[in-house]
């Protein structure tokens, strides 16, 4: 069976400051925007009436993606944050991800009988 890292000492920092308790990170996958390309080339399949062309695609951007934080406490950003470019920074088991990001969004969630929970969603910028 493969070893499978550990999270538990995992970190995420804004512009060199951490930020706070964190319980868990979503890191979502970079994205094609996909156009159709097909052109007076393109293959045709049948004749006459029943005549189809096949349709040719290219990738012309990739997304870089987001990434999403939810974390224990009181937020450690601010509203004034919100749109703010900064280098974010992600460890873990030894590893390190850091780029530059967009701050997004900043939700807090307040549950009765629970501990205070906010999340952070970072629009990646090239990584």
């Amino acid at each position: 069976m493969p070893d499978v890292p550990n999270s538990q000492s995992a970190a995420l920092s804004w512009n060199g400051t951490e930020l706070g308790v964190l319980r868990s990170v979503t890191r979502s996958s970079a994205a094609g925007t996909i156009h159709e390309v097909t052109n007076h080339r393109s293959t045709v399949v049948g004749e006459g009436a029943t005549s189809r062309v096949i349709k040719q695609y290219n990738c012309t951007s990739i997304e870089p993606g987001t990434f999403t934080a939810k974390f224990l406490g009181f937020p450690d950003l601010t509203q004034s944050d919100l749109g703010g470019v900064g280098m974010l920074t992600f460890q873990y088991v030894g590893e390190t991800i850091s780029g530059y990001a967009i701050c997004t969004q900043l939700e807090a969630e307040f549950q009765v009988g629970e501990l205070i929970q906010w999340t952070a969603t970072f629009q990646l910028n090239g990584f």
